[in-house]
């Protein structure tokens, strides 16, 4: 998901806060699985940043529409 209502809420320990409609599909996705990971686009992907953020992932595939490829993490069971 692309969050654009978030930010840091603690350093120690390592925390950050969004704030999530329950009608999205990102937030059912959270509510089901729990663990989370966060990337941050580099400047040269804010152009994929924003199509992450106003594309439903309940319609459209985002990762195959894009090109790019989901990582699973090796530390968190996140979606």
């Amino acid at each position: 998901m692309t969050a654009a209502w978030g930010g840091i809420c603690c350093s120690d320990p390592p925390c950050v806060a969004v704030s999530l409609r329950k009608a999205t599909y990102s937030y059912g996705n959270l509510v089901d699985r729990g663990p989370v990971t966060i990337s941050v686009p580099s400047q040269g992907q804010v152009k994929l940043g924003d199509y992450f953020g106003v594309t439903s992932g309940r319609d459209t595939d985002k990762f195959a529409a894009t090109g790019l490829t989901a990582v699973r993490s090796e530390l968190v069971d996140a979606p």
